[in-house]
Formats: structure tokens, C-alpha cells, sequence
């Protein structure tokens, strides 16, 4: 009992023996065996209780103030502490307090564990983890989770309004914000009571319109690329414009995405062929086939694209590349792809020769991805095959792009006769 005492006064103020000793001035035990729980009062107390208990689960020491000179509140405050603690260890919570700020780093490192199982991509453990900040600017990082009420977060969205962060934005960051206290109650961090609530928003809050390249945006940047490429000198600077070049035309004809086009294989690619009929693309169609392991949605899927020569003409660049290299490999190490900072750069570059420098919104890789959808929306495809082939589902797809239909349901409610009125989509060719 001797030694048990001791431990006790080690953490509250990490020394032994006689000067613990001296630090408290005065302690009683509680009548549990159980982790030794005693009140006692320090000389920097004010003659204020405060409680202390080994707890063997954790292999940590609780300890609270007591907010009470009296001892017999003390004793009595203290009991009902020992009940509740030992009643949440064996209900699976923990006994023992952590800040906020660490109950975000224990969930960002099941995060990443999840990003290393292949159950979500490293884009998306990056998405979490600036929702986290959001989080911890709002509540102080040093908020006990012990003192967490489920009213925390109701300034949350006028917080983040404050910041001019769009509705649409903050939807989401409430939706990881209640998957954060979802994870601690699942692990006994909190009480489910805890979870934290929201002030209602208003209905029919709508994802941003996704900025698209206009055909005659797509076609400047077309003939910039065509023009980098014959002006560059450099073979090795030549060699990764002309990559670049066909990334950004299989981007735009295929709808694959920027991180799943980098992690692509020779062996990815199925079959090329050509599809009987006075409409189809006198070039043929490439089928790709995309593993789970490289989709963002992980789950893998087929694409059809009309991107043969672009395909064809990467594999002459790499001069019959094996099956397993990467399609987007980096010339002078064709063991990895192209840095993702140097396609950046290179996106800059050739914005600017196209003199779209300057355009607001901003064009980015996602740009390519949506030019690919509203091109096939125009044309009719329907939007089940186009979740398909673009791995994402058809409430995203009619989300994100009904207003291009609006010509298309204006053109249908509007017309008299069949013959009335068409609608005509001029789409130039791209290749």
C-alpha cells in the first residue's frame, strides 16, 4: 500500500518521497479497493479537494478538482466519481480526459490507417484533415472532451460564414464533424449525448456549378499544347510536353480523373476497336479497365473513351512501353509518374500561352473532368451511363450538372411539331 501511495504522489508532482510528501498537505482514502481513490489538498490548492485514482485499463491516473473545501462534499463528490468512472469502463469509455487536440490526432491516424488499407485515397485523408483544422480554429485545442456539450457547435456555421465559406462547404464539414464524434463514441472517447448538434439550414442548399472549359477555351488550349511542344527544344523538356499534352486530351475525352489518370498501366488498357455506325468516332474507342486500387471511389469500373491516338501516340513516345509501366511515367524514371507539382506547373504554362492566364473562375485539372460531362450531357447521353463510366453516382451527376440541361427541357416543352425546333449542339472536333 505503501508503494501505491507513492505512485500517486509521483504524478502530481513527479517527485517521491518526502517532497511529495511536503506538496500534499493533506489526503483521505475512499473505501474501494479498486485503483485507490483518495481526496486530498495540495499547498496551492486554496484548501480545495481535489480526487485521484489509478485507472489499470488505460494505465493512467484520473484526477479532478472537486471544487469544495468541505470534506464530507469532498468524500461525497469523490464516490459518486469512482461509480461513474469504474460504470464507463465497463461500458468501453474512457476514464482518463484528453483535449480535443488529441482526439483529433488519434482520429487522423485511423484515418491514415484507413488510406494504407486502400479503403480511401490519400486525396481524401487530406480533405479530412483540413476539415480538422476548421474544427480545432472553432473550439479552444485544450477543450477537455469531458466538457463537450452537444451545444458546442451551434455558432459553428456562422463562425465559418464569417470566413466567407460557402453553405455547400460548411454542409460538408459538419457531416466529417459529426463522423469525428461518431468515431470517439464509438471508441469511449464520448458519450453518445455528446455528439454535437447543428443550427438548421435552409433546404436546397446546391453544390457549386462545376467551371467547365468552353469549346473555344478547349481549343486555344489545344493548339498552345500543339505549339509547346513544337518549340521546345530541350528533348527531355519536348518528351514531357508531349505527355502532358495527350494526358490533358485523354482527360477531357475520357473523364478520368487527374489522380487516377497518374496511377494508370499500359495493362489497364483492354482493347481498342472501332464501332460500326455513320455517328461513331472514325478513330475507335479505347476500353480501359480502372482496378479499385486506383479509382478515388475504390471501386473499379470500365471506361470507354475516344482516345486511341492519343493512347498510341504515348506508346510510340515510350517506344512499346512493358504492360506494367505507368502510362504517365516520368522519362527519367519511368518507375513513377510526373510529379504532381510539375503537371501544375505545367497547367499554368500552358493557360497562359492559351490567354486564359487570367480566367476566373480559375481552370483547373477537375475542369477537363466536367468539359468531358457537359459535352456528353449536350449530346444525350443518359446520366445512369455517364455515373458509369465516371465512377461517381447519378444523384452527383444531377447535382452537379442539371443547369446544362436547361436548353434540352426548353427545347422539349417549347416545341409544336417534331420538326419545329432542334436542338443543335456545335461540337468541333477536339483531336
Amino acid at each position: 500500500m505503501a508503494k501505491r501511495s507513492k505512485q500517486v504522489l509521483k504524478v502530481h508532482d513527479g517527485g517521491k518521497g518526502e517532497a511529495a510528501a511536503r506538496w500534499i498537505t493533506e489526503e483521505h482514502k475512499l473505501p474501494f479497493s479498486q485503483g485507490a481513490p483518495k481526496i486530498f489538498r495540495t499547498r496551492n490548492s486554496g484548501e480545495n479537494w481535489s480526487f485521484s485514482m489509478w485507472v489499470k485499463e488505460e494505465k493512467k491516473y484520473l484526477t479532478q478538482a472537486l471544487h469544495t473545501r468541505i470534506k464530507s462534499e469532498a468524500l461525497e463528490k469523490a464516490e459518486d466519481l469512482y461509480i461513474e468512472t469504474r460504470a464507463n469502463i465497463k461500458e468501453g469509455r474512457k476514464a482518463t480526459k484528453i483535449s480535443l487536440a488529441k482526439l483529433v490526432d488519434r482520429y487522423l491516424v485511423y484515418v491514415e490507417n484507413r488510406v494504407t488499407k486502400s479503403l480511401i485515397t490519400k486525396g481524401r485523408y487530406d480533405t479530412i484533415k483540413s476539415r480538422m483544422k476548421a474544427v480545432q480554429n472553432y473550439l479552444p485545442k485544450n477543450k477537455s472532451l469531458s466538457s463537450l456539450s452537444q451545444d458546442d457547435f451551434l455558432g459553428y456555421t456562422g463562425f465559418r460564414q464569417q470566413s466567407g465559406v460557402t453553405l455547400y462547404v460548411i454542409t460538408q464539414e459538419r457531416s466529417e464533424i459529426k463522423s469525428l464524434f461518431r468515431w470517439a463514441v464509438q471508441n469511449g472517447y464520448i458519450n453518445p449525448y455528446q455528439i454535437p448538434i447543428f443550427e438548421e439550414l435552409r433546404r436546397g442548399i446546391r453544390s457549386p456549378r462545376r467551371d467547365y472549359f468552353l469549346p473555344e477555351e478547349y481549343q486555344k488550349c489545344f493548339v498552345a499544347l500543339r505549339r509547346l511542344v513544337r518549340n521546345t527544344q530541350d528533348p527531355y523538356d519536348k518528351m514531357v510536353w508531349s505527355i502532358f499534352r495527350d494526358l490533358f486530351l485523354i482527360g477531357a475525352n475520357s473523364g478520368i480523373r487527374l489522380g487516377e489518370m497518374k496511377r494508370l498501366r499500359w495493362r489497364d488498357i483492354r482493347r481498342m476497336y472501332r464501332i460500326e455506325g455513320e455517328d461513331q468516332h472514325p478513330d475507335g474507342v479505347v476500353e480501359l479497365f480502372l482496378p479499385a486500387d486506383i479509382t478515388k471511389t475504390r471501386v473499379e469500373r470500365t471506361v470507354v473513351a475516344t482516345a486511341v491516338p492519343y493512347f498510341k501516340r504515348l506508346r510510340k513516345l515510350y517506344d512499346n512501353p512493358p504492360p506494367d509501366q505507368l502510362i504517365f511515367a516520368e522519362p527519367k524514371d519511368l518507375s513513377r509518374t510526373i510529379a504532381k507539382t510539375n503537371l501544375y506547373r505545367l497547367w499554368e504554362v500552358m493557360l497562359k500561352e492559351a490567354g486564359l492566364g487570367d480566367r476566373q473562375p480559375r481552370l483547373t485539372f477537375y475542369s477537363l473532368r466536367h468539359f468531358y460531362a457537359t459535352l456528353r450531357i449536350l449530346k444525350g447521353v443518359p446520366i445512369y451511363d455517364l455515373s458509369l463510366t465516371m465512377g461517381c453516382s447519378v444523384n452527383h451527376i444531377e447535382t452537379h450538372y442539371s443547369h446544362i440541361k436547361t436548353s434540352q427541357v426548353a427545347a422539349r416543352i417549347t416545341r409544336f411539331r417534331s420538326d419545329d425546333l432542334e436542338v443543335r449542339t456545335s461540337i468541333p472536333d477536339f483531336g
